[in-house]
């Protein structure tokens, strides 16, 4: 009978885990912001940023914020739209989908300001579906 027991408790414990394991997190977009190897004069930088999807879904949109280290200011951006009534928010333009583990890299930005810290992009919100369902903008 305790043999039993175990071999439940065991089982039950194992099927929790593969759960945990098998369920993609809504999270596992990671941007990674990185200064180009351009001339950086007069305190102005150049930042590619890119978007990498760790997800199990393909990803149709994104929304997100750039905040620029204090002092500094946000130039001009590249293959990203501003969401209108914000000055800090973002969608990526009219981009394909962007598949289980591919990645976007045609964003891009230009900050003013002479400190050389890197400016923090944060994800405010992903569209996404199924890999073997079409996006909105797909139909």
């Amino acid at each position: 009978m305790k043999n039993l027991l175990a071999l439940f408790l065991l089982f039950v414990f194992a099927t929790f885990i593969a759960k945990d394991w098998a369920q993609p997190n809504e999270n596992q977009l990671i941007v990674e912001t990185e200064e180009l190897a351009l001339r950086a004069e007069n305190g102005i930088r150049n930042y590619s940023l890119k978007f990498i999807n760790n997800m199990m879904k393909k990803v149709c949109q994104v929304t997100f914020q750039v905040k620029v280290p204090s002092g500094s200011t946000l130039e001009s951006y590249r293959n990203m739209e501003r969401i209108s009534g914000t000055s800090d928010q973002f969608t990526l333009s009219d981009i394909d989908p962007i598949f289980p583990g591919q990645s976007y890299d045609q964003a891009g930005i230009t900050v003013n300001g002479n400190d050389g810290q890197a400016p923090e992009v944060t994800i405010i919100e992903i569209n996404s579906v199924l890999s073997t369902e079409k996006c909105p903008k797909e139909i």
